[in-house]
């Protein structure tokens, strides 16, 4: 008798328990489940300001996920990200350095040796950028951009076997990327052999029609081939990229004063849009809304570029928008 109702009384306990236990794991899970989707959605809006170039707003997002999560790695990566296309040189390399002590993916810490090794290469440290950037072919054998970077570490130390290999890995694993038939154009055009310095130089034109550099290089090969009309061609092609790239840059050493004024991304987007970069424009607008979301001509503007590139959806959306703002358009 006392054995069945010890045996009773135990399993009524257990019943108990699992009863409680149900509730509390249940809870537990959607708390986890919340917080993992706050996150997210930080994570997310920081990367789309990033895009934007609002860095001042994406780090405000980045900083609310490690109130959450203080060791959450592709935080501080994106974090390393904005600070770096601010040229916070030191401040990037900490982020970065504090994604490597955390727990991270393997693509996390390839990109994170891949950007340190940039970053130290552009300030003199050609050891440390060579020793981290092969760590980051290493982990990212099928990333273009990590030979490339490579490519231009060996350049700058004027191997240019090593360099040659690095970026014909590069456009095997990425025929469309830019930054190798830049690199190799330098290349051919320093070892004076000019037929594949023109070769290269076109390729890397053909693939970016906004970098100066490229028509610079060009012209010097032409130049030293004696083809002097082509090498006038060319200069003159460079003058105008060139007056682009400042006025760009211009805007851009104005917002590093003034990151919330959405004229001055207004006044950016026309530049892009009237060099014909087209997706630089649509960021520069979408800044401008962003920043100020009735600012009626950045959505006037942008729903113009949509109906050209025939998102319909997407110009409709924008350009109701900007009547609605302002009802006498």
């Amino acid at each position: 008798m006392l054995k069945r109702f010890c045996r009773s009384q135990i399993l009524f306990i257990v019943v108990c328990l699992i009863t409680l236990e149900f509730p509390i794991t249940s809870v537990c899970q959607l708390e986890v489940g919340a917080e993992e989707s706050t996150v997210k959605d930080y994570l997310e809006r920081g990367k789309r300001y990033i895009e934007m170039e609002l860095y001042d707003q994406a780090i405000t997002e980045f900083h609310q996920i490690l109130q959450i999560n203080l060791n959450h790695s592709e935080t501080y990566y994106c974090i390393g990200n904005a600070y770096r296309y601010q040229n916070m040189i030191d401040k990037a390399v900490d982020a970065y350095q504090h994604v490597l002590a955390l727990k991270a993916s393997k693509k996390i810490h390839g990109l994170t040796y891949l950007h340190l090794g940039t970053l130290y290469n552009e300030q003199g440290k050609f050891s440390d950028a060579e020793k981290y950037c092969k760590i980051a072919v290493e982990m990212l054998p099928k990333m273009a951009k990590a030979y490339t970077n490579l490519g231009d570490i060996y350049l700058q130390r004027r191997n240019f076997n090593l360099a040659i290999s690095c970026y014909q890995k590069a456009i095997g694993l990425d025929p469309d990327a830019v930054e190798p038939y830049t690199g190799l154009g330098r290349i051919y055009l320093k070892q004076n052999q000019l037929d594949l310095a023109i070769k290269y130089c076109k390729d890397a034109i053909q693939r970016d029609t906004f970098t100066s550099g490229n028509y610079y290089n060009l012209a010097q090969a032409y130049r030293r081939s004696h083809k002097l009309e082509e090498a006038k061609g060319q200069i003159e092609l460079f003058s105008r990229v060139k007056a682009y790239e400042e006025q760009v840059y211009s805007y851009r050493e104005a917002l590093q004063f003034s990151p919330n004024n959405q004229h001055l991304y207004l006044k950016l987007a026309e530049i892009y849009e009237k060099a014909g970069d087209t997706e630089a424009a649509i960021h520069a607008y979408q800044a401008s809304i962003t920043l100020n979301p009735e600012f009626q001509i950045g959505y006037q503007r942008l729903g113009n570029i949509y109906m050209q590139q025939d998102k319909l959806d997407l110009a409709k959306s924008h350009l109701l928008k900007a009547i609605q703002i302002d009802p006498t358009l």
